[in-house]
């Protein structure tokens, strides 16, 4: 919490024999990167440092023109650019590793929207291109370097060149049918172009790979929707509509029997809900029921033990549920919200691309049964101005952060919590603050890789976790 990249932790392991332990870390701290007795005499690179970003830099700039062509008729245009680099040295577990990204992307999308006796409708084109190019390496912080006479570091991906365009048209039309019902109609036409080089480390050197494949996408989506308004503020409505992403690839060279390539997903969604609000406007709300259906859902791991990353096709992954929300002002001063879900998702069909594990029926990773969270906020008159004093919580089933259910990568049940206290004056042109997040100081794992290397087993994980209890202070100025 220094400005420092965040070291990844052991989870997992018993600190004192090594054995499995699922929910167990090294320290007490989870937080604690240092290794404790008699680990630490095993450290190949010495004890965990807080180490500096290598370079950070971010560039966004974007827009939005319009130009109204007639009453019922407006035209825009929206640009946006991104050029982003990170390089970070920090500590995976026991070793040191860096990990370097570059990003250049741009987006430009036209949009025409019209409205007619018979409802609204909108029609477009984008277009978008992305360049990247990053490695990642094991072992030590320098740049790309071929393992030394340790065995390290090891170059576990150097992508020199991703590129990803595509252009697409989109439409959708709102129908009223009558007083009481309308109907959505909405589709989509894509098509996107990839291709990539890199070297990988084939054991002797670095090695060239160019992904395999001819990189063309095309698809075609659709949008239903049609909805009922039923009285007393409430509308009943039905959703069917579709998704997909293009396919990407594994740094390393592809084989006859098994290409780096990785397919396009797809989805197919349904939605039945009923949303609606009070007269007076001091109570709204919304439950929705969906099942989700993927086909080639991407799944990718990174294993620290073996020291390999590989992202492949979920052949089948189904996931339903219910979610709700409700919002009430039980005065002009105060406002109270509620939402939460119920999520079944399943692997239905998931076996990995050499056929050597089944993971059929294995719930899905970052998938929490149940969830909840509510906010409350409520405005006192304070020394001329308001005093806004706001509280968050959010509780959280227990999840799997790995898709193979490594056991020191489940993540218990938990809540986190969050407090400000911000004061506007008369004009509001200004606001200061103070702020707490996470007040249970409740450890969570953000990203995970199976096993840890020390101590060595296969069963932990290492993992990086979100932050601790953090407090400070915020000012804001208008102009």
């Amino acid at each position: 919490m220094d400005g420092s990249p965040p070291n990844l932790v052991v989870k997992g392991v018993d600190p004192e024999s090594g054995e499995l332990s699922p929910d167990s870390y090294l320290r007490s701290d989870p937080w604690n990167d240092r290794f404790p007795e008699p680990w630490n005499a095993f450290l190949p690179f010495g004890q965990p440092q807080a180490e500096e970003y290598r370079d950070y830099e971010n560039v966004l700039a974007g827009g939005e023109f319009s130009y109204r062509l007639s009453p019922t008729l407006t035209l825009s245009y929206l640009p946006a650019f991104t050029d982003f680099t990170v390089s970070s040295n920090y500590w995976l577990g026991a070793f040191p590793a860096n990990k370097t990204d570059s990003y250049r992307q741009q987006i430009h999308e036209l949009r025409l929207l019209g409205s007619a006796d018979w409802g609204d409708w909108l029609a477009g084109l984008y277009a978008y291109r992305m360049d990247s190019e990053g490695y990642f390496m094991f072992g030590g912080f320098d740049t790309v370097a071929l393992p030394g006479p340790a065995g390290l570091p090891v170059p576990v991906s150097i992508v020199d060149d991703n590129r990803i365009e595509g252009i697409a048209a989109f439409g959708e039309a709102e129908l009223a049918l009558g007083e009481h019902w309308r109907l959505t109609l909405g589709g989509r036409l894509s098509s996107d172009r990839r291709d990539g080089a890199g070297r990988f480390f084939d054991g002797t050197g670095l090695a060239p790979f160019e992904a395999d494949g001819d990189g063309e996408y095309d698809h075609l989506d659709f949008k239903l929707a049609l909805s009922r308004d039923i009285g007393n503020g409430l509308v009943a409505y039905g959703t069917v509509q579709t998704g997909y992403m293009p396919g990407t690839f594994n740094p390393y060279a592809g084989t006859a029997a098994q290409p780096n390539t990785v397919d396009e997903a797809e989805l197919v969604s349904y939605a039945l809900g009923l949303k609606g609000s009070s007269a007076g406007g001091g109570a709204t709300g919304s439950i929705e029921a969906f099942y989700y259906d993927y086909d080639g859902l991407f799944g990718s791991a990174y294993n620290t033990v073996l020291n390999a990353t590989q992202t492949f096709n979920v052949e089948q992954t189904e996931v339903q549920g219910v979610q709700f929300e409700l919002a009430l002002a039980p005065s002009a001063r105060s406002a109270l919200s509620l939402s939460g879900a119920w999520i079944d998702a399943e692997y239905t069909d998931f076996d990995l691309p050499d056929g050597t594990a089944s993971y059929d029926g294995f719930r899905a990773q970052y998938a929490p049964e149940w969830s909840l969270v509510a906010r409350y906020h409520h405005d006192f008159d304070v020394a001329g101005g308001r005093l806004r004093a706001a509280l968050s919580t959010r509780y959280e089933s227990s999840f799997w952060a790995d898709f193979s259910h490594t056991p020191g990568g489940r993540q218990q049940a938990a809540r986190k919590s969050n407090a400000q206290l911000t004061w506007y004056p008369a004009g509001e042109g200004w606001s200061v603050g103070l702020w707490v997040r996470n007040i249970e100081n409740e450890a969570v794992i953000a990203a995970t890789a199976g096993g840890s290397n020390l101590p060595p087993n296969p069963d932990g994980a290492t993992a990086s976790l979100e932050a601790p209890r953090t407090w400070g202070a915020r000012f804001t100025l208008d102009f």
